[in-house]
């Protein structure tokens, strides 16, 4: 009966794992044959198998590595991203910020065996071979310090190597940082190559223009959106048609990459001045590219509320 019991209660011990003490994980681990504990530890293999002798090119390639330490003074790239892909060799690779922010330099070259060849050579020196089948996984956890390499060579043999949140082998930096620093050169990285982040800048910014037409009725919307603040607001609504003349003065807020126009309040020059605050004059969105406008109290009697296309 007791044994019954534990059963029955272990459901709601792993439903709430975050909560619980080491000591109810190591119950449910030695019923439950070694699962993963909650939001902790994936695949944890620390006994590498070496491999010797590799003489191949590699053929296949995925890796990635990331270092969140690095400085502006490190020589050091903050991450690399290396992979083959229909026949081309691509990726990428992060400089360390300083005072600025960059984006990464971005490579893509006709992969062959030359640069095959170049690639095992860097596995080869870098002492890698030596870490096969290392694999240390935590889940949940930031980018820290991380590296995932899985390769084929033409010679048959494998190497993967995966671990995360700096659970590495002893003296594993010095085998990435001569592995990566190859990479960089072979791709022909410098810092300098990371152009400097562009300052976000919302795609609705600006005057849109949207008409319906509909039961030989026509409305004509404006919405326009401010990167200042002018005459009160950053945001305006003008509609005028068959359901009359509004002009508004709004707020803005984001929800799930759309983009809402908040009444605030409505200019002198509005013929209807009974829209009602904090109301949604109408929410711009985009597809593919294309602004389009979901029609909401910028014309409070239109019962259509099909999206508008953006005339352009």
């Amino acid at each position: 009966m007791k044994k019954l019991i534990l059963l029955t209660l272990l459901p709601l011990t792993i439903a709430s794992c975050g909560a619980q003490n080491q000591g109810d994980m190591n119950i449910f681990n030695r019923i439950f044959n070694g699962r993963p504990e909650c939001g902790g530890t994936i695949s944890k293999d620390l006994d590498p198998k070496p491999l010797e002798n590799v003489k191949g090119y590699v053929t296949y390639i995925s890796c990635n590595y990331n270092d969140a330490d690095v400085n502006y003074k490190s020589v050091m790239p903050r991450a690399l991203e290396l992979f083959i892909f229909e026949g081309k060799l691509k990726g990428s690779v992060s400089r360390q910020n300083d005072s600025k922010r960059y984006d990464s330099y971005d490579y893509e070259m006709p992969f062959n065996e030359q640069l095959g060849t170049q690639i095992a050579d860097a596995i080869r020196n870098s002492g890698m071979l030596a870490y096969n089948e290392y694999s240390w996984v935590v889940a949940g956890l930031p980018p820290c310090y991380d590296f995932d390499i899985s390769a084929t060579f033409s010679s048959g043999e494998k190497l993967y190597i995966k671990f995360n949140g700096d659970r590495c082998p002893a003296g594993f930096r010095d085998v990435t940082n001569s592995f990566v620093t190859a990479i960089c050169k072979m791709v022909d990285y410098s810092p300098e190559k990371c152009p400097e982040e562009k300052p976000y800048v919302s795609p609705f910014i600006g005057e849109h223009h949207f008409v319906y037409n509909g039961d030989g009725k026509t409305q004509n919307f404006t919405f326009i959106y401010r990167q200042k603040v002018e005459d009160g607001c950053k945001a305006e609504v003008i509609s005028d048609g068959d359901f009359g003349y509004i002009h508004l003065k709004c707020s803005t807020s984001n929800v799930s990459g759309g983009l809402f126009f908040d009444v605030v309040n409505h200019y002198e020059d509005s013929k209807i001045q009974s829209v009602a605050k904090n109301s949604l004059a109408g929410i711009l969105s985009i597809q593919d590219g294309i602004i389009y406008l979901k029609p909401l109290q910028a014309a409070p009697d239109l019962q259509d509320r099909s999206l508008l296309k953006e005339q352009q």
